[in-house]
């Protein structure tokens, strides 16, 4: 039996679209939506030092504007501050409140479960090959320049 490619793909996004939704169900309860809560958490996890957009964009993948708009509202909701990088003026670094730090254990508790009812009734081998397969594909888009459609497959377009 051949495996659809296209299937795979759009069955992909679609896991990704239904999996934010299932999260938002999770942190709406916190007042945020489950990739800000993501966002926080890693803020959190990186407070000490503070952490930049260009690391969150790197790390996460979202669009610089729509990284923006989500962190200005997290400053906005009191959970994060900005301030100048002491080494590099031009660049800011971001840092959690005690607002989002009294929040943090509720917040790694909701995406902790969160990501155990996603993948409940998954074996550990099941788990670790989920893994190495979906760094395979991440690594397979970020090493790779978009291929060119010939004329002929953009004719059919």
């Amino acid at each position: 039996m051949a495996v659809d490619l296209g299937r795979l793909a759009v069955d992909s996004r679609r896991m990704s679209i239904q999996l934010e939704q299932f999260t938002d169900r999770y942190t709406e309860a916190l007042g945020l939506s489950a990739a800000q809560a993501y966002l926080l958490l890693y803020i959190l996890h990186h407070s000490d030092s503070g952490t930049s957009l260009t690391q969150m964009h790197r790390e996460f993948g979202f669009a610089k504007p729509s990284l923006c708009g989500m962190l200005k509202r997290l400053q906005k909701n009191g959970f994060i501050q900005v301030a100048p990088c002491q080494e590099d003026g031009r660049r800011k670094l971001l840092s959690s409140t005690a607002k989002a730090e009294a929040l943090e254990p509720v917040l790694a508790r909701t995406l902790d479960s969160s990501s155990r009812a996603v993948y409940q009734g998954f074996s550990e081998e099941e788990l670790a090959q989920l893994f190495r397969l979906q760094q395979k594909m991440l690594s397979n888009l970020s090493n790779r320049p978009m291929p060119e459609p010939s004329i002929k497959e953009a004719s059919t377009l």
